[in-house]
């Protein structure tokens, strides 16, 4: 959890707003956009030609996108692209994702990946320039989302390079990016020639997770839920899913503490809740973004996201063959999204049935600290929910816990003082009958025969 707050800080410092005056950076050409760019020429041609069409636009208002390519780019294909196109190009996209063939759909994301690149290279000013790349960014991993084995080498070498571009240029923000990125490609080249590595997957999907490219780590974790099932027995299989559900929650989770207090940055939220709404959404678990528009709107989507991450906390806990620490780990954090739910029974009941996967975690004192928090979250969520009885039995267990802390502390620091004691007189050489271990710190007196090493005679 405290892992999870920090990155989130540090994830809200890098994306702060950049200065209007900033100067852009100076973005590389690669090879593959120009192999884009023959791969999706006269893309807006052919669509400009079609709708010229009378047949065609006798249909167009039931088959046809509302706002074609050619209104975004321009009848030359050299217009800017302004932040007001967002709701366009989604409509575009829409429009071929609904589209039964994905050919058309991968070459209107590369057709777009590589305007928006290119037209990043003429901006002035660095704040739409950054706009512009990570919108390349976007559609880019969706090209990777729509192709087979969920899988695009080429796709993300661009994604490679703009971030490599921004993290030597903008250290200060986007290192960790680019960080993140010298690994996420090579894992992605690996997978490009064995696709079935589940295990290269996983880690895969941890990194774009750390990352904080949310939708494409889940893309990742959904592709291993439903294969996994091909490939494994039923025990192996509960313990793989197992692991699936968790880290997929705990996606969620991360997202939620993102936002931070009063849901102060939620672009990167956003751009995950338009994907997930449009490839995975069903009419009952659509998500709400993160609009101004009103005054509970973020609430909602809030409460919206810790109602997906519930099920697949719930589905987590319900595997028997999850190590006892994750599953912890998983029941605080569901008694947590329940608890700002006001669902405090509901919570009391998690936190107890998890309670006894502590008995599989051994006594040190992190773990007991661990504990009593645990403990002390008990406590707090049978208060509101009116449990007395489940408020006393916690107290007792804390009590005792605390007194085993208090007991490992003083036995850790007195071992630690009489260590330094040791080692003290094995320095100053007063005493002669000093532990093996200290040995090596005794100082030889001057003049004082060595005496010799039997290992080397």
């Amino acid at each position: 959890m405290a892992e999870t707050r920090a990155r989130s800080r540090a994830t809200a410092a890098n994306d702060a707003p950049v200065s209007l005056g900033e100067r852009p950076i100076t973005l590389k050409r690669f090879k593959t956009e120009s192999q884009f760019l023959d791969e999706t020429k006269g893309l807006e041609r052919k669509e400009r030609d079609r709708y010229g069409s009378m047949l065609w636009n006798l249909v167009r208002l039931d088959f046809a996108p509302k706002v074609r390519i050619m209104d975004i780019v321009g009848p030359r294909a050299d217009a800017a692209i302004e932040y007001g196109h967002e709701d366009s190009l989604r409509s575009v996209v829409d429009h071929y994702h609904g589209q039964s063939d994905r050919a058309d759909l991968n070459r209107v994301l590369k057709f777009f990946a590589v305007y928006l690149m290119q037209r990043a290279r003429r901006e002035a000013t660095f704040a739409k320039q950054q706009f512009l790349l990570f919108r390349a960014v976007d559609l880019l991993r969706m090209l990777t989302q729509f192709s087979s084995w969920c899988v695009h080498r080429d796709a993300e070498a661009l994604v490679f390079g703009i971030f490599d571009d921004l993290g030597t240029q903008k250290m200060e923000r986007y290192a960790r990016y680019r960080d993140s990125e010298l690994r996420i490609y090579p894992l992605m080249k690996k997978l490009h020639e064995v696709p079935r590595d589940f295990i290269l997957r996983l880690e895969l999907a941890d990194e774009l997770g750390r990352q904080t490219s949310f939708f494409d780590a889940f893309v990742q974790y959904d592709f291993l839920r439903r294969f996994y099932p091909r490939f494994y027995t039923e025990r192996n299989l509960e313990r793989r899913l197992g692991v699936i559900y968790s880290r997929m929650a705990l996606l969620i989770q991360d997202m939620l503490d993102h936002l931070g207090k009063g849901y102060r940055d939620a672009r990167k939220v956003n751009s995950f809740i338009e994907r997930y709404n449009r490839s995975f959404a069903t009419k009952r678990d659509v998500l709400v973004p993160f609009a101004q528009d009103g005054k509970d709107t973020p609430q909602r989507a809030a409460r919206a996201l810790r109602h997906n991450a519930e099920q697949w906390y719930r589905k987590a806990l319900a595997s028997k063959l999850l190590p006892p620490d994750i599953q912890i780990v998983n029941a605080g954090n569901l008694a947590r999204n329940l608890a700002g739910e006001r669902r405090f029974r509901e919570a009391v009941s998690v936190l107890t049935d998890a309670y006894k996967y502590w008995g599989g975690i051994g006594h040190t004192v992190e773990s007991l600290q661990k504990r009593i928090g645990y403990l002390e979250q008990i406590v707090k969520a049978g208060i509101q929910a009116g449990r007395r009885d489940q408020v006393n039995w916690a107290t007792m267990e804390q009590r005792d816990h605390l007194g085993k802390l208090d007991d490992m502390v003083k036995a850790s620091e007195e071992y630690k003082k009489r260590r330094e004691e040791i080692l003290k007189q094995a320095r100053e050489g007063v005493d002669d009958e000093v532990p093996d271990f200290a040995k090596r710190f005794q100082r030889r007196k001057p003049g004082a025969k060595q005496e010799p090493n039997p290992a080397e005679e």
